[in-house]
């Protein structure tokens, strides 16, 4: 009896050690970066003396929730490298303007926004929105969000989550504390056929990090609801086609037929684990079909 639930116990136990560790790993990262600092992984990982694989993925749980933004960083030969930094909202001393609050009441939470289009809704040139955008990032209302294009780095602004409660105009609740999560069923209706779409831009309309797009587009791939193709261009990278719609394609032939489990929004281990003990149980009773028949009565 106690060497029954001694596993039981020992894995809760673990459960529960692995989602502190996380938490103090968290804790530690961010207490090793200085506001305004930028490191590679490696340091950051010396830093907190945690191996490179962990310290990875703490980082970018930070980067998810907001607690670090990206870096691309150029080096000397011409390279480049990812760098960290802290996004800590600065405490808000300037008073927005009625200019400054339409303009935070006409963004959308969590929606990036190059210059242009910042000069678009205030109705003003772009050169006039520059001196109000770097004003409003210096007072915390807006945060900048570096994007790499090829081998550009673009600055785009969006909402800091502190200036949500302070625009006056906006009625719109923040969505940034309950985000709905995205399926791999999201993103094939927001492919179109015959169009060619890269994993940066469907997770970017779908406001989804890398990772997890990755991990969607890799659930239509296993169940061929997409196809995937390489580039043409100097630097190849991948592309994702609706299957059927590639160009070449044959459409009236499928090697496999297409599973409903992509428009499912996650898998339940424990309903497979008891189709697979009902599986081991009907193998069983079928292996041993000899103990039926000495079970059943004979007639004299």
């Amino acid at each position: 009896m106690n060497t029954t639930s001694r596993p039981a116990r020992s894995r809760k136990a673990s459960a529960r050690a692995t989602e502190s560790a996380s938490e103090d790993c968290l804790r530690q990262i961010l207490d090793a970066v200085s506001p305004g600092e930028r490191l590679p992984i490696h340091l950051i990982a010396k830093r907190v003396g945690l191996q490179a694989h962990v310290t990875r993925s703490c980082v970018t749980v930070l980067v998810d929730i907001g607690k670090f933004e990206r870096v691309r960083v150029m080096i000397p030969g011409g390279a480049s490298r990812w760098f960290y930094a802290r996004v800590d909202a600065p405490v808000m001393q300037r008073a927005i303007t009625g200019a400054d609050a339409s303009l935070l009441a006409a963004l959308a939470a969590n929606k990036l926004y190059q210059m242009y289009q910042l000069a678009r809704l205030a109705n003003v040139g772009t050169s006039e929105i520059r001196s109000r955008v770097t004003a409003l990032v210096e007072s915390g209302h807006l945060v900048v969000v570096n994007k790499a294009e090829g081998n550009r780095i673009r600055a785009r602004y969006r909402l800091a989550k502190t200036a949500l409660s302070e625009a006056p105009d906006r009625t719109t609740p923040n969505p940034a504390d309950d985000i709905p999560q995205a399926t791999a069923h999201h993103i094939l209706e927001a492919m179109t056929p015959g169009v060619a779409y890269r994993a940066t831009t469907l997770g970017t309309s779908l406001g989804l990090s890398a990772r997890r797009t990755t991990e969607l587009l890799a659930v239509l791939l296993r169940d061929a609801r997409v196809v995937r193709t390489m580039s043409t261009d100097r630097v190849p990278h991948p592309l994702f086609y609706v299957a059927g719609s590639a160009p070449g394609a044959d459409i009236h032939r499928t090697t496999t037929v297409p599973s409903l489990w992509s428009n499912r929004p996650t898998f339940d281990s424990e309903y497979g684990r008891s189709l697979r003990s009902l599986w081991m149980l009907s193998e069983a009773t079928r292996s041993s079909p000899i103990e039926a028949v000495e079970t059943t009565p004979t007639l004299k």
